[in-house]
């Protein structure tokens, strides 16, 4: 009952309201609208038409509607799944970047940072593949339990050999 009451007192402001709107033209031939309007102009009353309470959008603006929502769905998803990528990628490359300073080999380093590890090494042997560039590093004066031999795939470390203490 309340809100009928409100509905209705809202709809006589409205109705009271809207009958003192004047309608107007300036000198420059600018329509204005208003309750007050310049002295010495002449006025007359502006029809205002009810909102309309029609269909709605058409078909085609429907559908275009839903096929814009789909594609920035779709847009959002793809964006997600790069930062997620690139956080994954980060979050690698801390964990290679804290092995490195603890002076330990762990696949993805770059030969820079094998070369800051274990020095320069004594022979280089590089192929070409169809997956890229391979390299095998020798360093023939490795103490016992370093590499001997390190695999580089790509720039990247892969795999290394230890050195072996010789048997008597």
């Amino acid at each position: 009952m309340l809100k009928i009451v409100g509905f209705l007192l809202l709809f006589i402001s409205l109705v009271v309201n809207g009958a003192g709107i004047k309608k107007w033209v300036d000198d420059d031939g600018v329509i204005h609208f208003g309750d007050v309007p310049s002295v010495g102009v002449k006025t007359e009353p502006a029809t205002l038409k009810p909102l309309s309470l029609g269909k709605g959008l058409s078909s085609k603006q429907l559908s275009l509607s839903k096929a814009i929502d789909r594609r920035d769905k779709k847009a959002q998803k793809l964006k997600f799944r790069a930062e997620k990528r690139t956080l994954e990628k980060q979050r690698e490359q801390q964990e290679i970047d804290k092995t490195y300073r603890r002076s330990k080999l762990v696949k993805g380093l770059t030969s820079k940072q094998i070369r800051r590890l274990l020095g320069e090494p004594d022979s280089v042997k590089r192929a070409e593949t169809k997956k890229g560039t391979s390299q095998k590093w020798r360093y023939k004066k490795a103490k016992v339990g370093r590499p001997e031999v390190i695999f580089i795939k790509n720039g990247l470390y892969s795999s290394h050999r230890n050195k072996k203490a010789k048997r008597r």
